[in-house]
């Protein structure tokens, strides 16, 4: 209060000379500008400069554009230049090319580049490959712009990123702006290139502000197409990355570099043509490679930057194997909490960095500055990325509660880690990154009801199986995908999974029922096929058979009934049998005597074959 006393006191002269002091002072610096505005700006000041350019798109006039982009243009500029379409992709698509080829420069822009496979064979066959068919006399200098990539709950058909798509063409540009520089600069240059350029947007940017600064701000502003930018400079590894994914490898570096893991931080900016020369030249300096980006694994942007380095120089500068960190190979989900699992978050990028670096740290020592991994910081780097995770490994509180595919399971973090080499242990762990549901459980996108067999399994060391043969073998493919392999090897074992003693008791508790007065010999022999995941016979329905086995023992005098165990409860088994050999007695039979036959001592391949038999002989006795 007394400062603010005083200033009140103080003369307008003086406030005015002081307010004067503090602006030249201040010289004239970067403005704040968002990813929307900055592409309004680029579109602004190229239908300014040259007449030849137009836009045209669904909703890109009145509505001023689905994301508002193209705000304010079509009151400027009128309908000649700035042209609403129907719904139609491969039409407009169309239309912007044969104007592109009669000499105008349009801007087509699609509501979502996922809208562009409509319009594919104007991108592809009619853009990209006239001026090679046409052996260079007609140029096709049109742009397609539009957002790109993962976005915010509009699932799969609306959600998914196409930088290797249109990169694998030849004949098209391919630029990826990141931030509102970038956005400006990039599209700036591919308006006024003679070839067709595809910009790739990314919705989740377009409401993000970033600093103009003043060279940016200037109308003839722009950024070359092919050329890299080092946003971090960095010396121990390069992190490669375009789009909403270099902000990430930025904030992964600042982590790293408080453990003292220095990344350089390489923001492409254009897709197609790749500047390899700033990846090579960092990877030489910096020995360590990683990439990032949002898209698919499979023949991605990054596969095409690995393959280049390991053609190139650079490959004799690697210290470790390069990593790609990518989205997982899925169409997008709609749930939030499966979405954000699966595109790159920042705790992936951090867990690829350390493990780069221990990868080379484990297979050589090197007294080079930017070589040296500690162990310690390595786990520190772990720890503070738990902590980011929200708790994993011993941070985590028991009892834990899981989320497996919806269904609810509580147990303890002892048990989750009882097989350190498995997938399901590492998770646990803290070594790769859990997912949390709305309630705060820990989620696992894996099938719910199977994880019960798998929990009592870790609880007991003890197998029981699904009663369902094909849910026997999800099953196994559930244990495959959690790596425990004491359980992969008990569903492998052709073992009988069921104790001897139940049979035997069987055919004790049969010879103890009382003596009919016939004489005719009965045999009864009861199967049992050895009970494994690959063969699951089941009971083979005695109740529907009575009325076929009272018509056969009326009839003659000797037959054989012949049944099989099954994987199921074999106490109901064992009930079936005992209410067989009550009804057998019924009928005026009984049992004499019992006997148990090996027929393998040891487990075949084909299972089918190896199995017990049980024999008992029943004989009719007269008064």
């Amino acid at each position: 209060m007394a400062s603010l006393r005083c200033f009140l006191r103080t003369g307008k002269t003086a406030v005015t000379a002081v307010l004067r002091r503090e602006f030249h002072r201040t010289p004239s610096a970067a403005v704040q500008v968002t990813v929307r505005d900055a592409l309004n700006q680029a579109m602004d000041e190229e239908l300014e400069r040259d007449e030849r350019v137009f836009l045209l798109g669904e909703e890109v006039a009145q509505y001023d554009g689905a994301y508002k982009v193209s705000r304010g243009l079509w009151k400027k500029y009128g309908d000649k230049r700035v042209i609403d379409t129907p719904i139609s992709e491969m039409g407009f698509a169309g239309i912007a090319v044969g104007a592109a080829m009669a000499g105008l420069r349009p801007i087509c822009e699609f509501m979502t580049f996922n809208f562009s496979m409509q319009a594919i064979d104007q991108v592809i066959n009619s853009a990209a490959k006239t001026c090679y068919m046409s052996a260079g006399l007609q140029p096709v200098p049109i742009v397609f712009r539009g957002p790109n990539g993962a976005s915010a709950g509009v699932a799969a058909q609306h959600s998914q990123c196409f930088a290797a798509w249109y990169a694998h063409c030849p004949g098209l540009k391919v630029v990826s702006p990141w931030n509102a520089e970038d956005a400006k600069g990039l599209l700036k240059s591919a308006i006024r290139d003679d070839n067709p350029v595809v910009v790739l947007e990314n919705e989740l940017m377009y409401g993000v502000a970033f600093e103009l600064s003043d060279e940016a701000q200037s109308k003839d502003f722009t950024i070359p197409i092919g050329k890299a930018k080092i946003e971090k400079s960095g010396t121990q590894i390069t992190l490669v990355a375009h789009s909403r994914m270099v902000g990430h490898c930025l904030d992964a570096a600042a982590v790293l570099a408080k453990e003292g893991i220095d990344c350089e931080v390489i923001n492409l900016r254009t897709i197609r043509p790749l500047d390899v020369e700033t990846i090579e030249t960092s990877v030489m300096k910096t020995n360590h490679l990683v990439t990032v980006e949002g898209g698919w694994p499979q023949f991605g942007v990054g596969a095409e930057i690995c393959a280049k380095i390991m053609e190139g120089p650079a490959f004799n500068y690697l210290d470790a194997p390069t990593i790609r960190v990518t989205g997982v190979d899925i169409p997008m989900p709609y749930a939030k909490i499966l979405e954000d699992n699966s595109v790159p978050q920042i705790k992936d990028i951090i867990f690829a960095d350390p493990a780069s670096l221990y990868s080379s740290c484990s297979s050589h020592q090197s007294t080079s500055p930017h070589r040296v991994c500690s162990s310690a910081r390595l786990e520190r780097s772990r720890e503070v990325l738990q902590m980011e995770n929200g708790g994993l490994g011993y941070m985590m509180a028991d009892p834990v509660t899981l989320n497996v595919g919806g269904h609810l399971y509580t147990t303890s973090l002892s048990t989750l880690q009882r097989y350190p080499d498995s997938m399901l242990g590492a998770m646990f762990r803290g070594d790769f990154p859990t997912a949390r549901d709305a309630q705060g459980n820990y989620f696992i996108d894996r099938d719910g009801p199977l994880f019960l067999y798998i929990l009592n399994f870790l609880r007991t060391s003890k197998l029981t199986l699904p009663y369902d043969f094909k849910e026997t073998e999800l099953l196994r493919k559930e244990a495959d995908f959690y790596q425990i392999e004491p359980l992969i090897q008990c569903l492998s074992d052709t073992k009988p999974l069921y104790p001897q003693d139940t049979f035997e008791e069987v055919v004790e508790l049969s010879s103890i029922r009382k003596l009919s007065k016939y004489s005719n010999p009965v045999a009864v022999i009861i199967t049992q096929v050895t009970i494994t995941t690959k063969v699951h016979t089941l009971l083979e329905g005695i109740s529907n058979n009575f009325t076929r086995w009272n018509k056969h023992m009326m009839d003659t005098r000797d037959f054989q009934v012949s049944f099989t165990f099954g994987p199921c409860d074999y106490q109901q088994e064992v009930a079936l049998r005992m209410h067989l050999v009550e009804y057998i007695s019924k009928q005026g039979f009984t049992i004499r005597n019992t006997r148990v036959h090996h027929m393998s001592e040891r487990a075949n391949e084909n299972t089918v074959e190896h199995h017990w038999t049980f024999c008992r002989l029943a004989r009719k006795h007269e008064d």
